[in-house]
């Protein structure tokens, strides 16, 4: 049975567990909370030493799994069964563990919690045993997370950790780690034991506890960029410059690539309305306002030179080394050519 990720946690927050789940999802987010939510409340906490076990995927293999999961919990109604790296079985799939599997499955033991976190991978679905989980057990389907809906995101991973964000700390995290929700979740747990949690994240919390400088950082270089603001822009690409290691040309080059293709969609489709525009756009309504500022500024023929220029440089990269003269020298040409006609 799939289920989205919201309706696998409510139930688990009602206490109200499955006997069988399979987790899998593009983003390891989704798995990993849910893992450590099942782990941390379904067994009570005077069973957890005899009624609840964890174990690695590459370390065992299916039919030793099967077997743990028939035999009964030593005290207590259930015991959990929680298999990491899932996608490391190495007997998965083939037909003498697929029988085991298919057998447990038409009937299990409903003493046992048995959770696969099967990670970085998917299900084949042309298989029969695919078919036979998805009937049998509760199947993680989150659907891919894409950029306009990270905001809301990071703001839902800080309510979890009852956490305040304010839009400006939200939309900073959102263009600088982009869709990585576990970074963004182990980010705010690091402000989290830093500050009072009544106290809002801003962007000074960013740019103390995560390292990403709420004034010189890719994501106000695209403002300035933007803006056609000439002498912002120079006095952040000297900062970025002087710090290759964190700041590269291939990250800055892809970023400023995704702003140019997103302002030729801006450009191209103005006369929608802006919840549609957006849409189209793949951002968040927040930002819309800056990009149709920007495209008053550049032509349609400018950001697609830009483009052309940005897709050069990406190829013009690869063949140097990273952190050198040249990378630098290269990261301020570029803004000059994408700033000047």
């Amino acid at each position: 049975m799939l289920q989205n990720y919201e309706s696998i946690i409510q139930d688990c927050k009602k206490n109200k567990f499955e006997n069988l789940y399979w987790l899998q999802a593009e983003e390891p987010y989704f798995i990993d909370f849910i893992a450590s939510l099942i782990e941390k409340i379904a067994i009570p906490e005077e069973y957890k030493y005899t009624n609840q076990t964890i174990l690695y995927g590459k370390e065992v293999k299916m039919i030793e799994i099967l077997e743990r999961a028939k035999s009964f919990p030593m005290m207590g109604e259930k015991k959990l069964l929680l298999i990491k790296e899932a996608q490391e079985i190495s007997d998965f799939g083939t037909e003498k563990a697929d029988g085991y599997f298919e057998k447990y499955l038409n009937n299990p033991n409903t003493q046992t919690i048995l959770v696969f976190c099967y990670k970085y991978k998917t299900l084949d679905k042309r298989k029969n045993i695919t078919k036979l989980i998805e009937k049998k057990m509760t199947v993680l389907d989150e659907k891919k997370i894409y950029e306009d809906q990270l905001p809301l995101w990071i703001r839902k991973i800080a309510q979890e950790q009852n956490l305040k964000i304010t839009d400006k700390a939200t939309h900073i995290l959102a263009e600088n780690i982009g869709i990585n929700l576990t970074r963004i979740d182990n980010e705010l747990a690091k402000i989290r034991v830093n500050i009072p949690s009544n106290i809002p994240i801003n962007e000074t919390h960013i740019q103390e506890y995560v390292g990403i400088n709420k004034d010189f950082n890719e994501f106000e270089l695209q403002k300035a960029i933007a803006q056609k603001n000439h002498l912002k822009a120079n006095q952040i690409i000297n900062y970025l410059s002087d710090d290759l290691k964190n700041h590269s040309l291939i990250m800055l080059t892809a970023l400023l690539f995704s702003f140019f293709c997103k302002m030729m969609l801006c450009h191209y489709n103005r006369k929608n309305g802006d919840q549609e525009l957006a849409k189209i756009m793949g951002i968040s309504p927040y930002f819309l306002a800056e990009y149709k500022a920007a495209c008053n500024r550049y032509s349609f023929e400018k950001i697609i030179q830009n483009i052309d220029v940005l897709h050069k440089t990406d190829i013009k990269m690869k063949g140097i080394s990273g952190g050198t003269a040249d990378e630098r020298e290269m990261m301020k040409e570029l803004v000059y050519k994408l700033m000047n006609d």
